[in-house]
């Protein structure tokens, strides 16, 4: 085996890849209040603008996924793409118009990648090379928790250009990255995207109506990432709302960013010792934990000791909800399911910063977090019901 295609290798630069990639969206998502109500715009705009720029992005995500590219390749693309977005907001974006033009498609991009690297680490564990998805992700968190921690003291002190600065570059490092995974001249070319396998699963009707508890599943997550998305989605206004300013938004995001490592890396111990599903089960308690202590408090140190819940909530529902997918699906539906389990957390981003912005101009913060805590208890209920999943040997 070539010496580059060593595990330990592949698995650090998977790991950059996922701290670019999340680094980019914390710059341009969990930073994209504070831009936008500095250049203008208001909490509904904001959750409008946001909603749109996903929803455009749940209509392109087939038709980027059924380009016939292998993995990596479609990666550094769309990466590149999204520096060139980048590069536009920093050089036309001085109005709202011109910002919510160059901000929908940098959304797009950003959530095209993230199946594709998703699909790239499956296409080397499905071919016996053991990538940690886990270790990659907790490194990701990691990537996340850095841009949230520097932005939020640096944009403070010397501007909000620092924002599409930050994730310009973000996004070309991680085109580079991608483009490490490309196989040398002359070796066998890289697997394709899994949309192969999506169509031959008879489609997403077939597949939910046939799977009614992968439905439930997907829904109990809808309502979990509803609340955890809008959540960190108007952290600006939760800090504001407590006394604190955006170098404590920053602080409190980059905390949270920072404990889901751990709790990411052993994930596969885990699993070795408790079901999935109980996993799932437990992190759905914490993440509604978290959302209710922030409910509850009135004070920035309140939101630092809700975040300290982050590694049983968070860290330990993402992995819990890619492995479950995978045990719940017959090995021809694992792609779709997984497309599908990003657009259930697509589309609560959506409904999130919609109703979320709706609900700050109307009605007030302890209005919106009263709401999203309650969505979240919902999403405890749907988890419980879901079928426990077929037990089988874990992934590495």
């Amino acid at each position: 085996m070539h010496h580059s295609m060593a595990p330990g290798g592949l698995n650090l630069r998977y790991a950059l890849l996922q701290a670019t990639v999340w680094g980019t969206s914390c710059a341009l998502t969990s930073f994209a209040a504070l831009f936008l109500l500095g250049h203008g715009f208001s909490n509904t705009k904001v959750g409008t603008l946001v909603a749109l720029s996903n929803i455009l992005g749940i209509l392109i995500q087939p038709w980027v996924a059924a380009r016939r590219m292998g993995a990596a390749s479609l990666i550094a693309l769309l990466a590149g793409l999204g520096a060139t977005f980048g590069c536009a907001m920093l050089l036309f974006g001085r109005t709202p118009v011109c910002i919510a033009l160059l901000f929908a498609p940098l959304i797009v991009v950003l959530n095209s990648i993230l199946g594709p690297m998703n699909a790239l680490c499956m296409d080397y564990v499905n071919r016996g090379i053991p990538l940690n998805y886990g270790f990659g992700r907790g490194i990701g968190s990691l990537g996340f928790a850095a841009v949230s921690y520097l932005l939020g003291n640096l944009a403070q002190q010397y501007g909000m250009h620092l924002i599409p600065l930050t994730y310009t570059v973000l996004f070309l490092l991680a085109s580079g990255l991608a483009l490490s995974f490309l196989p040398p001249r002359g070796t066998a070319k890289p697997p394709k995207t899994a949309t192969a396998s999506a169509r031959a699963s008879g489609g997403i009707v077939a597949l939910l109506t046939q799977n009614k508890p992968f439905a439930t599943l997907l829904l109990s997550c809808f309502f979990l990432m509803l609340c955890s998305n809008s959540f960190s989605g108007y952290m600006a206004n939760i800090m504001a709302a407590r006394g604190g300013g955006s170098a404590d938004m920053g602080a409190a995001l980059s905390l949270g960013a920072l404990l889901e490592l751990p709790a990411m890396a052993v994930f596969p111990l885990l699993m070795r010792r408790y079901r999935t599903r109980t996993l799932l089960l437990f992190s759905a308690i914490f993440l509604t934990a978290k959302a209710g202590l922030l409910c509850a408090t009135a004070s920035v140190p309140g939101v630092f000791a809700a975040q300290l819940l982050q590694p049983l909530g968070y860290a330990l529902f993402i992995p819990a909800s890619v492995y479950c997918t995978n045990q719940m699906l017959a090995p021809h539906s694992r792609a779709l399911g997984q497309t599908l389990m990003m657009a259930a957390n697509t589309l609560a981003t959506v409904a999130g910063s919609l109703g979320g912005g709706l609900l700050l101009d109307w009605c007030g913060t302890t209005t919106f977090l009263a709401v999203g805590t309650s969505l979240s208890a919902v999403g405890i209920l749907l988890t419980f019901f879901a079928e426990r999943p077929q037990k089988t040997r874990p992934l590495p």
